[in-house]
């Protein structure tokens, strides 16, 4: 009924005669914004991109991303081994770019922003905080359908010089 729909939040956007389901709403209570569709257990975190970390501008509100970060790890003598590369988060839902949390109209329409908002795990936020302060990160934008985690080593420049097989 129409009275209870009084001060409830949506959390996706509902299009003109669709039926408004508990399931499309915000817990009573929640106020309206990015919080609102923040499920219990997770947290919001930013971090800042450019045109090239944010793939061009492509990642919209509702993309899957996994993170690279780019770093320069010390061996235990403190010499250093030079830059590694190593996906340290996967499948990893973009809730904003920039101030935006709705997809465009126009979903071909890339847009310039300089910060993505993820959604994350108390325990991927510690990884992401850490990342990006250590090293430089790097989005890479997957299929929705592809739910799968790989297992990565990791590419130092010694293994990067040494070719790769066509697959």
């Amino acid at each position: 009924s129409p009275e209870k729909l009084v001060g409830r939040v949506a959390v996706v956007n509902i299009s003109v005669k669709e039926p408004v389901t508990e399931t499309r709403l915000a817990p009573e209570g929640t106020a309206a914004g990015l919080s609102a569709i923040i499920p219990e257990g997770y947290r919001a975190m930013t971090v800042a991109v450019n045109d090239v970390v944010g793939i061009s501008g492509f990642i919209m509100p509702g993309t899957l991303v996994d993170v690279v970060v780019v770093i320069d790890p010390q061996q235990s003598n403190g010499m250093q081994q030079g830059p590694i590369s190593k996906i340290v988060l996967q499948n990893i839902k973009v809730l904003a770019n920039g101030q935006n949390i709705d997809k465009p109209d126009n979903q071909r329409d890339a847009n310039s922003v300089k910060a993505v908002t993820l959604l994350v795990t108390p325990e991927q936020a510690e990884k992401l905080a850490l990342a990006s302060n250590e090293g430089r990160l790097q989005l890479m934008m997957r299929n929705s359908i592809d739910q799968g985690d790989e297992q990565t080593k990791g590419v130092d420049k010694r293994q990067l010089l040494g070719g790769d097989r066509a697959v």
